[in-house]
């Protein structure tokens, strides 16, 4: 539930966006951010009053504080068999631990069985900003405009309802786990959004060439079912597995790797709102390699073809405007630079300008 419950925060910032927005005065951007402060310092002053864990309790020396919580929590007050096994369990297992084990860094990639949970731990992390929710976690308005949804109070609307539904799937889907299983849960929503991805580019790509409202309905349903698909698989055990999979000695460093690679959306931040308003839709599977260059080299990148730049030109005023002739005469008959050209339909000085183009 700890990291599902996100979503709870997520509905009271997208609602409170949705009232404020329409507020004209610097009092519409400021109000969400303070309310979020008003939360963190709600939640500092009772963190006081949680309970310490009973591991770290026993860790510590401190028995009968560890043995009471567990009583509190697990035995409704009383000492039962279940409460006797799970003290000597932990007790047990962390003198163990204490005795074999390293509590070093170096403890993560010691042995074979370590350095598949980092891995776990850590690339739990990365998949979890990098499966295509990065987009719409931090970027709904730019994908909203790309088929044609540009009113603020529409597109904070929007947000709300996706908020809330994810909430309700992420709950159900940290009830059922123990259910359905750990792995079943990740593999079908992995599969699942791979479907779905797919679906919305190509949903996208279709109201990017017709601006039929039909295919940006089907987007919109798209966004719906891919978040469907990520809470029931990736939300909640994004923490909840590395915790299960690591040894108290090494829980807190495997967390680490984890938040080290959630820390990745970093680059998610400044890459996607440039790749959405450059290339829309297509930024959705990737860009050529040729065409990288121009985000490290601007204008001044050597491209050619469908994306050439002014630096990419020749400099011969002939050819640039044999150049400038062929791409408004393919503009104009609506067929791609990188086609395959048929000689028999266009004059012998338009097939060779197009040839060299297309190779």
């Amino acid at each position: 539930m700890y990291n599902s419950n996100w979503y709870f925060g997520s509905i009271i910032a997208a609602w409170v966006t949705f009232g404020t927005i329409n507020i004209n005065s610097s009092w519409a951007w400021r109000i969400p951010p303070m309310l979020q402060g008003a939360v963190a310092i709600i939640q500092i002053s009772l963190i006081w009053l949680v309970p310490e864990s009973p591991r770290y309790l026993i860790n510590k020396d401190r028995y009968e504080e560890a043995l009471e919580i567990l009583k509190y929590y697990h035995g409704e007050g009383v000492m039962t068999d279940f409460v006797a096994v799970e003290y000597l369990e932990i007790k047990e297992t962390l003198a163990l631990e204490k005795e074999y084990g390293n509590r070093g860094w170096a403890e993560l990639f010691r042995t074979p069985g370590n350095r598949k949970r980092a891995l776990i731990c850590y690339i739990q992390g990365v998949f979890s900003q990098w499966s295509g929710n990065g987009l719409i976690s931090y970027y709904l308005v730019p994908v909203l405009e790309t088929i044609g949804i540009t009113s603020s109070s529409e597109q904070a609307g929007l947000n709300g309802g996706l908020q809330i539904w994810n909430y309700i799937v992420a709950v159900w889907a940290a009830f059922h786990i123990d259910r359905i299983g750990r792995r079943p849960m990740a593999l079908g929503s992995t599969g699942a959004m791979i479907v779905i991805f797919t679906l919305w580019t190509v949903f996208s790509a279709r109201y990017a060439d017709t601006h039929d409202p039909g295919m940006g309905t089907g987007v919109l349903v798209m966004i719906f079912l891919f978040y469907t698909a990520f809470n029931c698989g990736w939300q909640g055990l994004v923490i909840a597995y590395p915790v299960e999979i690591l040894p108290y000695e090494i829980r807190a460093k495997g967390l680490q790797l984890t938040f080290f690679g959630i820390s990745t959306n970093v680059i998610n931040q400044y890459v996607n709102p440039v790749g959405i308003q450059n290339i829309g839709w297509r930024f959705y599977i990737g860009i050529p390699l040729e065409e990288i260059a121009k985000l490290f080299d601007g204008k001044d990148a050597n491209v050619g073809g469908g994306a050439v730049t002014d630096h990419a030109k020749t400099g011969n005023t002939e050819a640039d405007v044999e150049y400038t002739e062929h791409e408004h005469y393919w503009k104009d008959h609506k067929r791609p630079f990188n086609q395959t050209f048929p000689g028999h339909d266009m004059d012998d000085r338009a097939w060779e300008i197009c040839k060299g183009y297309a190779e």
